[in-house]
């Protein structure tokens, strides 16, 4: 079975999940990988069938996303990289390589969604983000409703059209009515190297930040007194009193997460995702602007896992900060009380399935063409 998979690159969370699940599909079948961003970085260094092609970006400055920047960013950008993505996808399957998918799977990739809708061939999803739009989530704070809103409408438009959806999440709402037929609920796919760890307590809690120039978060942390921080997502080596900044290394990083009292950091499903796995209390910093970061946090802290705050609202005096800071370490113990019956992720029942649908929808049995056509 030829078998195409995209995988978006904003952020290193689709890659991580997506490895997984391409080992296992490349054990029997033939594949073909569209990364664009980090995610390529991330693959191509594990996988010899990764195609680079162009992916769009958020522009994030001080954990807020910069709407006006990252709208401006992709009006300019999409004529090219549309441009670039038509003529490689062409060459990659049709004229260089003679790759014949028989179906596509995306992690939130445009490219391989809308080639499976040309090519009039099945397409699974396989991501966190459509649990936005196809599962129903109520009282959501008033606050919060205009973003949510339009993440959904975001999120419904860039995978419309998939025969399954299979949703990787740590919370479990109802999935809507109208989408109980083709959508499926799993737990996080987690690495291989995070099942097999085991995790202890130590005395420092894991700072991870994603966007590189949010400073004023390093100032906050030195100004803690009787609290140690291992900060990762600065790029560097240094030690600041009872701050220790360290570049990104997988292994010294999970390490270093297995071994914390507990994690401050963005929303990011995977990190949520792991910390939650492993048991450790997760003080959340949203980027601002991202709805799906503030769904994770708020069930994060409905499930007592842990807290979340807007980081505007938290960096409007160094008091405040430290007192959410010195308040989250208070409670750790409580969230790890609630957080000791969450299981280990067992990735074996969404890896079954998924084959499962490739191998029934390819074959034809449950695809209607008529449904796929422009």
């Amino acid at each position: 079975m030829n078998i195409l998979y995209g995988v978006t690159g904003e952020g290193l969370g689709h890659a991580t999940r997506s490895e997984v699940m391409i080992r296992h599909l490349a054990k029997k079948n033939d594949l073909m990988v569209l990364a664009s961003q980090k995610a390529y970085d991330y693959l191509s260094e594990r996988f010899d069938f990764v195609q680079e092609i162009d992916g769009f970006s958020f522009v994030i400055e001080d954990n807020a996303l910069q709407k006006k920047s990252t709208v401006r960013k992709i009006l300019t950008n999409s004529p090219g990289s549309i441009k670039r993505n038509t003529r490689k996808i062409y060459e990659l399957i049709k004229k260089e390589h003679g790759f014949d998918p028989h179906a596509v799977v995306t992690d939130f990739d445009s490219l391989s969604h809308t080639y499976s809708r040309v090519a009039h061939i099945p397409c699974i999803s396989v991501d966190n983000i459509q649990m936005v739009n196809r599962c129903e989530h109520r009282n959501i704070p008033k606050r919060y409703r205009n973003s949510f809103r339009f993440a959904r409408e975001v999120v419904r438009i860039k995978c419309a059209y998939a025969n399954r959806f299979l949703i990787t999440s740590f919370f479990f709402p109802p999935i809507k009515k109208s989408a109980r037929e083709d959508t499926r609920l799993y737990m996080p796919i987690l690495r291989d190297e995070v099942v097999r760890v085991r995790p202890t307590v130590e005395d420092h809690i894991l700072v991870y930040q994603t966007s590189n120039d949010f400073r004023a978060l390093i100032g906050r942390l030195r100004e803690i007194p009787g609290h140690r921080f291992i900060v990762y997502g600065y790029n560097t080596d240094r030690k600041m009193g009872n701050v220790t900044l360290k570049k990104r290394d997988d292994r010294q990083f999970l390490e270093d997460l297995a071994s914390s009292r507990g994690v401050l950091a963005s929303a990011g499903f995977s990190l949520m995702s792991e910390a939650v796995s492993l048991h450790k209390p997760y003080m959340a910093l949203p980027i601002e602007g991202q709805f799906e970061q503030v769904m994770n946090c708020i069930y994060l802290k409905r499930l007592g896992y842990g807290e979340f705050y807007l980081t505007e609202e938290l960096f409007r005096s160094p008091r405040l900060f430290q007192s959410a800071v010195e308040s989250f370490t208070s409670r750790v113990e409580r969230y790890q009380d609630k957080l000791r019956d969450f299981p280990m992720c067992d990735s074996s029942k969404i890896k079954r399935d998924l084959e499962e649908d490739i191998h029934r929808l390819a074959m034809g049995k449950e695809l209607h063409l008529d449904e796929m056509q422009l």
